[in-house]
């Protein structure tokens, strides 16, 4: 088989892996933004908690 016709296979796979690693990556980044927004809250609340004296 010429390698030449493997070319276009190839490529499509290699974007198709790609879209794939970017809506991943956009699934991690949303998991990031939810995990720093519950630190922050946390980190909030102990700050409170200490402020108080309920520590």
């Amino acid at each position: 088989m010429d390698d030449k016709n493997l070319y276009p296979a190839m490529i499509g796979k290699l974007r198709e892996m790609l879209a794939d690693s970017t809506v991943q990556i956009a699934a991690l980044q949303a998991q990031i933004d939810i995990l720093a927004k519950e630190n922050q809250r946390l980190t909030d609340q102990l700050n409170k908690d200490d402020d108080n004296g309920n520590a």
